[in-house]
């Protein structure tokens, strides 16, 4: 459209891309695609570890789950890291802000689904990833972006961690860092969230155990 209207003015169209995007990533799809994949991961890792590590028994203990979490979180970031930067070439040039924006996303989303199984079981939690992976995925916008989402998947973008991720990503990628609030509100709260519950789940296990403790013995 650009070309012919510049035809029928007799004029030089000239197009300047004020962001643009690594040779390795052309289409600017690889931020959702990292997005999507460490989702899984971070959702998958999760489960695992509830099951390994067991019932939050107190909050010394949900100290020690976090730890591992954020520790997890951290080695999945690093790799989705390297491989996007260091071996594709994708989102080269940012490498630290990107890691962190990773290690957010993941961390928010593990804290999430960690903190629902706590409290409410794990049937709660596969419950989480399976509405995250068919309702987070579409609503991030992949790569049509969100403008050209339909109305119900562009509504849900702002809420779950999958859009806020993706803008928090392509922000610190492309733009300096602009416009990437919203986003890390969002991953903020599902982050928050998923520690308050497990906070709850630890201390209701903390005070059922003390409850069921036998009296000492009178002297």
């Amino acid at each position: 459209m650009g070309e012919r209207f510049a035809a029928a003015s007799k004029t030089k169209l000239t197009v300047t891309d004020l962001a643009p995007t690594a040779s390795g990533n052309p289409n600017g799809t690889i931020e959702f695609y990292a997005i999507v994949f460490l989702a899984i991961g971070s959702a998958l890792g999760a489960t695992v570890l509830g099951r390994v590590l067991g019932t939050v028994r107190n909050l010394r203990h949900m100290g020690m789950r976090v730890g591992f979490l954020m520790f997890f979180t951290g080695l999945l970031s690093l790799a989705a890291t390297v491989f996007v930067d260091g071996v594709y070439g994708a989102l080269a040039g940012h490498s630290v802000p990107l890691f962190a924006v990773l290690w957010g996303y993941t961390t928010a989303i593990c804290l999430a689904c960690t903190g629902v199984a706590a409290r409410f079981g794990t049937l709660a939690s596969i419950v989480l990833t399976l509405t995250l992976t068919v309702l987070g995925n579409p609503s991030a916008g992949g790569p049509v972006g969100r403008p050209l989402l339909n109305d119900f998947y562009a509504a849900l973008t702002p809420y779950f961690p999958h859009g806020g991720g993706l803008s928090v990503l392509r922000g610190v990628q492309y733009f300096d860092g602009r416009g990437i609030a919203s986003g890390v509100v969002c991953l903020v709260v599902w982050a928050g969230v998923g520690l308050l519950l497990l906070a709850g789940a630890a201390v209701r296990t903390g005070l059922r155990t003390r409850a069921a403790q036998p009296a000492p013995a009178a002297a």
